[in-house]
């Protein structure tokens, strides 16, 4: 995390060039450039949203750090064979995604395949490639975990990210991740983003 010292993303919070915001799958988002943020999971905000629809892609491959703490992943695959009992799910598109405001229309109708599970502890880090579907949690929900993401390919992305649903959840009812009527109180979260960026500075994993 060389390239960005809490010199820098301090002047950039002061300034409000640097804005943190509350993704409602439980952890703070700070872009610290077009293709760097950082996540922070705190027990204080715990994910706003339906479990079920966290399992998440993305429109680009990425990679993640832990910087702190510890990170559940789990991968997951799909069938669009839906004739036997197993559970049914709703590939669901997210269109403006990123934004305050989104619209979900729904894509298919497929069977949910769980087919890795990993613990990442501090110091690891991972890759994963867009369009594959995921879910990202704290190992331990009681702890802080702080991670870096930055994307490493935005050439061959896909238009939207998409959310794996269970079916029988209204996915027009989903929360979205930055719906400011479920955001918490922004003070709260620049507080802690500034909290765990003097601690990373304290354990060189920042520079000066």
């Amino acid at each position: 995390m060389n390239n960005f010292s809490y010199a820098h993303i301090m002047d950039g919070l002061n300034s409000g060039y640097l804005q943190p915001r509350f993704h409602g799958n439980g952890f703070i988002q700070l872009y610290l450039t077009s293709i760097d943020r950082l996540h922070i999971w705190h027990p204080k905000l715990p994910p706003i949203r339906n479990h079920n629809a966290m399992i998440h892609n993305h429109r680009w491959d990425m990679r993640s750090k832990i910087l702190k703490g510890g990170l559940s992943h789990t991968t997951y695959g799909y069938t669009t064979d839906t004739s036997d009992l197993s559970k049914n799910y709703d590939v669901v598109k997210i269109a403006g995604a990123s934004k305050k405001s989104a619209v979900f229309s729904k894509v298919a109708e497929v069977r949910m395949q769980k087919k890795h599970y990993y613990n990442l502890t501090e110091g690891s880090s991972y890759s994963f490639k867009c369009g594959f579907f995921h879910l990202s949690e704290p190992m331990n929900k009681d702890e802080i975990t702080v991670t870096l993401m930055s994307k490493i390919d935005t050439q061959n992305c896909k238009n939207w990210a998409e959310l794996l649903v269970e079916e029988g959840i209204n996915y027009q009812d989903i929360v979205h991740a930055f719906d400011e009527k479920t955001a918490p109180n922004p003070k709260v979260v620049l507080d802690i983003v500034i909290e765990e960026i003097t601690k990373l500075r304290n354990t060189d994993k920042l520079g000066k």
